[in-house]
């Protein structure tokens, strides 16, 4: 059985990562027993079953299924790194915590918390599609029931381990076929019509990291048929990495806010963009460690 090993970053705790990939929310697309974390992959063309824990220092990988090249190897282990987001140095943004009163006691509370990446852009876009203006629980819910119907599987040990539905499966669905699986017509239209753009080469991951500057890409993604600002800043945040990327418009970070402030009521964008200030470059950062305190 083949292992890869990877070295994180001093700053990194497997501990508070494993909690937001475990909040309860029956995530379909990955499975964790006790402090192991068993998720599909497509690595070029190929699929691959791997198991995920740490060990001392380091982050064991194990290939349950599949034969990986020392290519697909490299390619497994720059996958994973990304999804834990390990290429990101994190002094730079306890710095600035440090010096702000509302990050500064979640930096000490989760310490080495990272931010769990979507890593396909179709992916990213699709899932918040399905969060909008719905609680956590149902979106989770539909999302399994989408994967179940339209995601291939590998089956191993009597398990299926599910991978989301390609660009090409989502954009032969009917809107009554999705309708079925508790989607409104609006979201159904929305997830197909983003299928066949992904499809079609209207849109793609690589095209929107060639471009320059972060609102090109805002502009670019707002221009797909039901992403609109908050939907696009997600997918920045947890697929592109963009540490600027900031959904402003999300209600958990502003019951967050309420909270860390003490608030009767819900901040302003107002009031949020005021107190962003001290979070310059690292928005994202920032609302992943807000979110993190709606315990």
């Amino acid at each position: 059985m083949t292992t890869i090993k990877i070295k994180p970053p001093e700053i990194f705790n497997y501990e508070e990562c494993l909690w937001f990939l475990d909040r309860g929310f029956d995530d379909c697309l990955h499975q964790i027993n006790k402090n192991t974390i068993t998720k599909a992959l497509k690595i070029q063309n190929n699929l691959f079953l791997v198991s995920i824990r740490y060990e001392g220092t380091l982050l064991s990988i194990q290939i349950l299924q599949g034969n990986p090249s020392a290519k697909e190897g490299e390619l497994i282990k720059s996958y994973i790194s990304q999804w834990f987001d390990l290429y990101t140095d994190l002094e730079k943004f306890y710095k600035i915590a440090n010096k702000d009163p509302v990050l500064k006691p979640l930096i000490k509370k989760y310490w080495g918390l990272r931010l769990i990446g979507i890593e396909d852009l179709f992916e990213a876009l699709c899932w918040a599609i399905i969060g909008q203006q719905i609680n956590l629980s149902f979106a989770y819910k539909t999302k399994r029931a989408l994967v179940e119907n339209y995601g291939r599987t590998i089956e191993h040990n009597g398990t299926s381990h599910y991978l989301f539905p390609t660009p090409d499966t989502l954009s032969n669905c009917s809107v009554e076929a999705l309708k079925k699986l508790q989607f409104s017509r609006n979201k159904a239209q929305y997830l197909i019509s983003l299928a066949k753009d992904f499809r079609d080469g209207i849109i793609s991951k690589d095209q929107l990291m060639a471009l320059d500057s972060k609102e090109n890409m805002l502009t670019r993604l707002t221009n797909l048929k039901g992403v609109g600002a908050w939907t696009a800043n997600y997918a920045m945040m947890k697929c592109l990495k963009i540490p600027t990327a900031f959904p402003i418009q999300d209600v958990g970070l502003h019951n967050a806010l309420k909270q860390q402030l003490g608030l009767k009521e819900k901040p302003t964008l107002e009031s949020i963009q005021q107190l962003a200030k001290n979070w310059k470059n690292w928005e994202g950062y920032a609302t992943l460690y807000l979110w993190r305190s709606l315990v």
